[in-house]
C-alpha cells in the first residue's frame, strides 16, 4: 500500500531539501526561545531531529548513488556497450526515476540505431564482397585498418600465385614496388580520389615483376578517412 501510495505521487528532491532547510531553521528557532527540558522544545526537538536526519540520509544515499550508476553506465556506453542501462528503485517516483526512464529510453533507441546500423554495414560488406569475388576484372583490395591487400580470384590469376592475401610490409619490402607502393599510400592518404597510375608490382611469391595499370577507386568513412581501395589492375605484362 504504501508502495503504491509512492508511484502515484511525484516526490520532488528540490522540495525536499527546502523542507529540510525548514526543519533544520525550525529546530533551531526552537531551541534558540524554548526551553528543552520544561517547554513544548522536549518533544518537538526530538521529533524534528529525526525527520531531518531520515531526509538528509535519503537525499544522501539517493543522490550519491545514482552518480555512482551513472558514471557506470556512461563508462559502458563509451565502450560501445549498448545494451547498457541505468537501475534504480521503481517505487519511489521522483526527477532522479524520471530522469533514469529517459535515459533508459535514449539508451534503448541508441542501441536500435547501432543495430540498425550493424545490419546495414553487414549488408554493404555482403555486397562489398560479392562485387570483390565476382567481378570479371582482376581486383586488388586494399583495407587501410587491417594493412593489408586481397586479390580476387582474376587477379590471382594474373599474377599467378595462390596466396590471395598481403601484408603492406609484405608488398613495400619488394624493391620493385616502391613506386606502387609510394604512390599507393599518397594517393590514399592525400589524394583519396578516383585516379589511375602504372607501375610495376611484385608480389613475394614472384621473381618477376610485373607492370600494370591501376585504376584507384577509394571509399571513405564518415570522417572522410580512406578505409578501403579497389585497385583494379588492368593490362598485365
Amino acid at each position: 500500500m504504501f508502495k503504491g501510495y509512492l508511484l502515484k505521487c511525484t516526490i520532488k528532491i528540490w522540495q525536499l531539501w527546502i523542507v529540510l532547510l525548514i526543519l533544520s531553521f525550525t529546530g533551531y528557532i526552537v531551541c534558540l526561545f524554548d526551553s528543552f527540558d520544561t517547554g513544548p522544545g522536549k518533544k518537538i526537538i526530538p521529533f524534528l531531529f529525526i525527520l531531518t536526519i531520515a531526509i538528509w540520509i535519503y537525499l544522501s544515499v539517493r543522490v550519491f548513488r545514482y552518480v555512482i550508476r551513472l558514471r557506470h553506465f556512461f563508462r559502458r556506453l563509451l565502450a560501445n556497450d549498448y545494451s547498457c542501462g541505468v537501475k534504480d528503485i521503481h517505487w519511489i517516483k521522483d526527477e532522479i526515476s524520471e530522469l533514469t526512464s529517459l535515459i533508459n529510453k535514449s539508451a534503448d533507441q541508441i542501441r536500435k540505431y547501432d543495430d540498425l546500423r550493424a545490419d546495414r554495414t553487414g549488408l554493404s560488406f555482403r555486397a562489398m564482397d560479392s562485387l570483390f569475388r565476382n567481378n570479371a576484372q582482376p581486383i586488388i583490395l586494399a583495407d587501410m585498418e587491417k594493412k593489408h591487400f586481397r586479390l580476387n580470384q582474376n587477379a590471382l590469376e594474373l599474377f599467378d600465385v595462390r596466396q590471395d592475401m598481403y601484408s603492406f610490409d609484405a608488398i613495400e619490402q619488394q624493391e620493385p614496388n616502391e613506386h606502387f607502393f609510394k604512390t599507393f599510400i599518397v594517393t590514399a592518404l592525400k589524394d583519396a580520389v578516383v585516379t589511375e597510375f602504372s607501375s610495376m608490382l611484385q608480389l613475394p611469391q614472384k621473381s618477376n615483376p610485373k607492370k600494370v595499370n591501376f585504376r584507384f577507386e577509394p571509399l571513405k568513412n564518415n570522417n572522410e578517412k580512406v578505409r578501403i581501395v579497389f585497385l583494379y589492375v588492368r593490362n598485365g605484362q
